[in-house]
């Protein structure tokens, strides 16, 4: 999720996508999104994630 909001931000504004970072708890996930950000200043498009749910419902 992070890496989402900075990249977009990033899009916008660097200063103001520098800031978010400073306030993201998690030095990996800090990571994670300055190089999203690094990635949107440069023009490279946003990695898309997959998210996959699986049901724990019981076939009848």
């Amino acid at each position: 999720m992070y890496r989402e909001i900075v990249y977009t931000v990033g899009k916008v504004s660097q200063e103001r996508a520098e800031r978010k970072l400073g306030s993201i708890p998690d030095p990996d996930l800090r990571l994670i999104a300055q190089i999203e950000l690094s990635a949107a200043l440069c023009g490279v498009p946003a990695l898309k994630t997959l998210t996959q749910r699986t049901s724990n419902r019981k076939a009848t």
